[in-house]
């Protein structure tokens, strides 16, 4: 058996106590009429009630909060429970994400930044709808919205540090050019930062680190030699010899120009054909400046123990070893796994996303 509220005509379970729409009390009178009964127990509207157990929510204002902060609107609408559990199968999920490995396949950063929107999306539409039905409410709403988004804060303050030291991963947008065109401004990587927890770099990763001079700053550049190689620019070009020796460099080197210097093989620029992202510019020559000469010459040095000389693929438009020498392995933070997302003024670059050509 159903009850019909007979102020807005809403169909109610037969035990309901309170309208499920307008919140009227009902009643069943002794001819088992359904009526409203407004003197003694609860009227509602959107601002008030008599009874402080159920009130009713301003949808418009549980969106805008929502829209500011993830899950603040819904509990707003007297939905803390379903937040918090919402939270955990969030974390759980980015957990299980990353310690799987699927966040650094082809398109898995892709799919799990897709999730996070959608559910971003549901949120909103979802705090919208239970604003508009009447709620229990069992705690003080305005301390609970609070206390959350001063959480959320936090959580972004420590955020790099919780998805690098708990989830393994990092999210970066490329905000310059020194790596173009292998990655470009408008990139949105995904970087494994437990991808050297056990292993060191190798020669042509792409690694994100702490800069030297300034830790709290992240550079993206190619690692182009390791502890114990040896290097020098001459006219632009990079010559290296690497630690393995001669032998090793005629047996892995065969198509590469290779000179003979002070008894020693060097192979001159060495990632260029595997990696067509590494170019020079015509138009940055040699004009005698000081602080640009390691663009165009650099005396041989070798790299020191624990130490990766790092250098931008846009090699004329990049800040990096040449200038500021090897960066340790302490200030390594990983190597980029996937562009998840590309974007130009708005305009997303579909045939970078899930890219491996760098």
């Amino acid at each position: 058996m159903s009850c019909f509220c007979i102020s807005c005509g809403v169909e109610n379970a037969d035990e309901a106590k309170f309208c499920k729409s307008c919140g009227q009390s009902l009643r069943v009178d002794d001819n088992q009429t359904i009526s409203n009964n407004n003197t003694d127990d609860i009227t509602i509207n959107e601002n008030s009630t008599k009874n402080p157990e159920l009130i009713r929510s301003n949808p418009f204002i549980a969106v805008i909060l929502s829209v500011i902060i993830p899950g603040l609107g819904l509990i707003y609408a007297g939905r803390l429970s379903l937040v918090v559990k919402s939270v955990i199968g969030y974390m759980l999920f980015l957990a299980l994400a990353s310690w799987s490995g699927f966040i650094h396949m082809q398109y898995g950063g892709t799919i799990v930044f897709l999730l996070a929107i959608i559910v971003y999306i549901l949120a909103i539409v979802y705090s919208f709808i239970l604003a508009n039905k009447p709620n229990k409410q069992t705690y003080d709403r305005p301390w609970i919205s609070l206390l959350y988004a001063i959480g959320v804060v936090v959580y972004i303050y420590f955020s790099s540090i919780i998805a690098q030291e708990i989830f393994g991963f990092r999210a970066f947008r490329l905000p310059a050019n020194s790596m173009s065109s292998s990655l470009v401004i408008g990139d949105h990587i995904i970087v494994n930062t437990w991808a050297y927890n056990k292993k060191k770099p190798s020669r042509g990763d792409i690694v994100a680190f702490q800069y030297p001079h300034n830790p709290n700053q992240v550079f993206l550049k190619r690692c182009v030699a390791l502890s114990g190689d040896e290097l020098f620019i001459y006219e632009k070009d990079l010559y290296i010899h690497h630690k393995e020796g001669n032998e090793w460099i005629k047996e892995n080197f065969k198509d590469y120009e290779v000179i003979n210097f002070a008894e020693k093989l060097w192979v001159k620029n060495p990632y260029m054909k595997e990696h067509n992202g590494i170019h020079h510019d015509d138009k940055v020559v040699n004009d005698g400046n000081e602080i640009m000469m390691p663009l165009f010459n650099l005396d041989p040095i070798r790299i020191n123990e624990d130490n990766y000389f790092m250098m931008g693929d846009n090699r004329d438009h990049s800040n990096d070893s040449r200038f500021w020498g090897g960066v340790p392995k302490e200030y390594l933070v990983g190597k980029i796994s996937s562009i998840y997302y590309s974007s130009d003024d708005y305009n997303i670059r579909l045939e970078r996303i899930g890219s491996f050509s760098y």
